[in-house]
């Protein structure tokens, strides 16, 4: 697997977990809960995803290169915690 795979598995994993908390969207706030999750769950925010996927892959890769084992390598250990 590489780091995008692993990283989109994450991404999907904590989308689960943040959905899993957001109201059902039904009785006398339905519009107000519609456009809440909404707000939660739409882009608009993707650039700042990428800016933390960027500042975290130079991040994983100086560490790995500290201790000379691949980014490859450092992500699965720091994933199979």
């Amino acid at each position: 697997m590489n780091f995008n795979v692993l990283l989109q598995d994450k991404v999907n994993e904590v989308d689960d977990i943040v959905k899993s908390f957001l109201p059902e969207e039904k009785g006398y706030q339905q519009t107000v809960l519609k456009a809440m999750n909404y707000s939660v769950l739409a882009g608009g925010k993707r650039q700042l995803n990428v800016n933390i996927e960027t500042y975290l892959y130079n991040k994983l890769k100086d560490e790995a290169k500290r201790r000379n084992k691949t980014l490859r390598e450092l992500v699965i250990e720091k994933l199979s915690r």
